[in-house]
């Protein structure tokens, strides 16, 4: 039998596993971040990853990134 490799990639491509230590490590390798960011992150705004990649550059430019769900998050 062959050894079997991790894969470098996630398992779903576009959703953030933060339970998984290759796909924190492959995720964070991603977003520039730190484990830290990530869970903070994926805790913030679920796991899509499309969600975490806005909240996470929204922290890197000081301000919050808000998920957009409906009119109760807009400015009026």
């Amino acid at each position: 039998m062959c050894a079997q490799k991790s894969s470098p990639r996630p398992f779903a491509s576009n959703r953030v596993n933060p339970h998984e230590r290759n796909e924190i490590i492959y995720w964070c390798r991603k977003f520039g971040c730190s484990e830290m960011e990530l869970k903070n992150a994926v805790m913030a705004v679920g796991t899509a990853e499309e969600s975490v990649r806005r909240f996470l550059a929204g922290k890197k430019t000081g301000r919050e990134a808000v998920p957009s769900k409906g009119p109760e998050n807009r400015n009026p």
